[in-house]
């Protein structure tokens, strides 16, 4: 699946690059096959098959939050407590019966990438209060690989990483 990605960023890319790349891309595109030149070949299309709209409209309603995220984020900087989100920590409370409570559930362990920041806490309060959004100076030190500030590092044949990049490079160490 890795390989289909990457075959199918690089055909997009050569496509998007032929009329600012000219002669590179229509060198790589014969190098690898095709029979004429690059700039015959028709614009990329996505697949239909690749779209959920419920998927997105999900993720649509999480970026919402970007925004007073990135407000909260920019106190906190202007203080210089952080220089980097990805120094900080949120801590983000939602009414209970809100949708958005039921998504930031569901994605929890994507929260801090969607945010860019280290760690997200989240919690629900009651129906009648606000959306409430902390921002904390992260605690623990950064892991070199992916620079979030963790509590807790393993030790790999690539150095002392957190426990997600650890699970991302060790299937490939073995």
């Amino acid at each position: 699946s890795a390989q289909t990605v990457i075959y199918h960023h690089l055909e997009t890319l050569k496509r998007l690059l032929a009329p600012i790349l000219v002669f590179t891309t229509d060198e790589a595109y014969l190098a690898e096959g095709g029979t004429e030149s690059i700039h015959l070949a028709d614009w990329p299309v996505v697949p239909e098959t690749w779209r959920n709209a419920t998927t997105a409209g999900e993720i649509e309603k999480l970026l919402e939050l970007r925004d007073p995220v990135n407000e909260k984020l920019e106190e906190i900087r202007t203080r210089k407590q952080i220089g980097k989100s990805v120094e900080a920590t949120l801590k983000i409370s939602v009414p209970e019966s809100s949708e958005l409570a039921n998504l930031m559930n569901k994605y929890a362990d994507q929260l801090a990438e969607l945010f860019i920041v280290s760690n997200v806490e989240t919690s629900t309060c009651a129906d009648d209060e606000e959306l409430s959004i902390i921002v904390s100076v992260a605690d623990g030190e950064r892991c070199p690989r992916c620079w979030r500030t963790v509590t807790e590092k393993v030790e790999t044949s690539l150095g002392h990483v957190c426990r997600r990049c650890a699970d991302a490079v060790n299937p490939f160490l073995d």
